[in-house]
């Protein structure tokens, strides 16, 4: 999958490849790790299941960012996740985070 160089889409499509290496019916919780505001609440607040409901419209009545990505992640979560929480990196994390190229996408980088 391409980066379109979007931190959110980043992010989906980071989880739609580490969920689709889950096995299906998986009852270990899974933590996303990750700096997006957006996708941290989304998977904290389950916003995903109300878009769904609503045909991947938000609560305003207009399209979801990146709905075709959640909607996948959606369905990933459904078949592959029994319990799911995000949070953004703990200062222990951000060093191998970085190591993995997050700071392409971290608000708070030094890049130039």
């Amino acid at each position: 999958m391409a980066v379109d160089g979007n931190q959110k889409s980043a992010t989906l499509e980071a989880m739609i490849s580490a969920l689709t290496r889950i096995n299906d019916g998986n009852t270990t919780p899974i933590t996303i790790i990750c700096h997006c505001p957006g996708v941290i609440q989304c998977i904290n607040q389950a916003l995903y299941t109300k878009w769904q409901a609503n045909g991947w419209q938000n609560s305003k009545g207009t399209e979801v960012e990146c709905a075709d990505m959640w909607e996948r992640v959606s369905k990933l979560l459904k078949d592959k996740a029994g319990e799911i929480i995000a949070r953004p990196p703990a200062d222990e994390e951000q060093g191998i985070m970085r190591q993995l190229g997050a700071e392409t996408f971290d608000p708070h980088s030094n890049i130039a």
